[in-house]
């Protein structure tokens, strides 16, 4: 129940932010956060998004990861949505992949 109740509410908090950063985006910004399903670990997370290229960092949250905003580059498996980082500051410290 608890875990339904979560997903519900991430998918309801996403849409809203997927809005807002439909409203913002730039194709000018060079990186992008990736959202990815919230129940993956950070580890998952990294792996799904190192198959379609490199991976600059990881977000605040485990299943947030931070890619190059390439054209070319193909939909990550299980992406969610994206989000340019102008759009939400604060959201990612000074963590990143190695």
């Amino acid at each position: 129940m608890a875990r339904a109740l979560f997903t519900a509410g991430s998918l309801l908090a996403m849409s809203l932010l997927s809005f807002i950063g439909l409203a913002t985006a730039d194709a000018k910004d060079k990186t992008v956060a990736v959202v990815l399903p919230p129940w993956w670990n950070q580890a998952t997370s990294l792996a799904a998004a190192g198959e379609s290229g490199p991976v600059i960092g990881v977000g605040g949250l485990p299943f947030i990861v931070v890619i190059p905003n390439e054209i070319t580059r193909p939909k990550i498996r299980g992406e969610w949505l994206r989000l340019h980082l102008s759009i939400i500051p604060g959201c990612f410290g000074e963590r990143a992949s190695t």
